[in-house]
């Protein structure tokens, strides 16, 4: 004689319902954080490519390079230390981000004309910046034909998450990200919260 297998009565499936609605809503605080690290890791990736690009450029065409940040790629921009795109050019494209990117510069130089060689939106959903030199608000790198730093332009990057909360270093829940420009031209992504001086998070 054949066993009849038993179901599920609606009690139990009730009772499950209610426990997958509780460890979703216990995870989803988690999956928000790791979203918003996610941005911040992005957004700095993005700025370390465009940093490397400028200097790789710098050193190719045997002239100085820039590297800016602007609050956007339209034919009114302005450099701002606070992003959130980037333009490597010849000149400043202050008023003239939205000229067509260039192979080869204007010999003689026009500065006139930017002469821009790439540009790129910063997308990383709510990821910020703030650029600094010397602990004043820069937006600007130049990268001369040796693939070093001309001095006065930016040295630090602190990449955050305006919707995600605080930092961890102050207490929150983000694993910010700092980017370091060297005046030897290295371009280095870091850790704030990081206090062990032998990890290679560390900033310094």
């Amino acid at each position: 004689m054949l066993s009849r297998s038993r179901g599920y009565s609606l009690i139990e499936l009730m009772i499950a319902v209610a426990i997958l609605g509780i460890l979703v809503g216990l995870g989803i605080p988690a999956f928000n954080v790791m979203l918003k690290n996610l941005q911040i890791r992005s957004a700095a990736e993005s700025l370390v490519a465009g940093l490397q690009s400028a200097r790789n450029e710098a050193v190719r065409r045997n002239s100085a390079v820039r590297f800016q940040l602007v609050d956007s790629l339209g034919n009114q921009c302005a450099l701002l230390e606070t992003g959130p795109n980037w333009v490597i050019s010849r000149n400043v494209p202050t008023a003239k981000c939205d000229q067509a990117e260039v192979a080869d510069f204007l010999e003689p130089n026009v500065t006139a004309q930017p002469q821009i060689l790439q540009k790129k939106p910063l997308r990383e959903g709510t990821a910020q910046m703030t650029a600094t030199a010397a602990g004043a608000a820069a937006n600007t790198v130049i990268f001369n034909s040796l693939g070093r730093v001309a001095a006065g332009g930016i040295d630090t990057i602190d990449v955050t998450n305006s919707a995600g909360g605080t930092c961890t270093a102050a207490g929150g829940p983000l694993r910010c990200l700092r980017i370091l420009v060297g005046a030897g031209g290295k371009v280095k992504v870091c850790d704030p919260y990081v206090a062990d001086t032998t990890d290679s998070r560390y900033c310094q």
